[in-house]
């Protein structure tokens, strides 16, 4: 039987909530960029058989299959290989470092632009 929709887990719910609550963007746009994510790989895969794509600031991934004989018959195993990108890379040595990252510089500004205000923080302001 095909599903004819695709169901989000409590888990992906969840961090879709927190990324809207963090974020201050509402969740149906957080979902409609992760729906139009998902969309592109099919796109891509549809197209190459063999599926490359990018989750800008966080990682590079390639997606594979593998064949598995088992006693059910042929099952087909999902495999997923990453590697980080230069935005998550900085913003986790900023944070081992203890200084600013370039995320918090990014709301810094911001939040300084449109309210004209300075916000401190302990070590490597700026």
């Amino acid at each position: 039987m095909i599903k004819k929709y695709i169901k989000l887990s409590e888990e992906e719910k969840l961090i879709i909530k927190k990324m809207s609550l963090i974020s201050n963007i509402p969740e149906t746009t957080i979902k409609s960029v992760f729906m139009a994510l998902l969309m592109t790989c099919t796109g891509e895969y549809y197209r190459n058989n063999a599926l490359e794509f990018f989750v800008p600031y966080i990682a590079k991934f390639g997606v594979s299959l593998k064949n598995l004989s088992t006693a059910k018959g042929v099952e087909t195993e999902v495999i997923l290989n990453s590697k980080p990108l230069m935005g998550l890379v900085e913003e986790v040595i900023a944070i081992d470092q203890d200084v600013i990252t370039p995320s918090e510089q990014f709301i810094k500004h911001s939040l300084k632009n449109v309210l004209n205000i300075k916000i401190d923080r302990k070590k490597g302001d700026e």
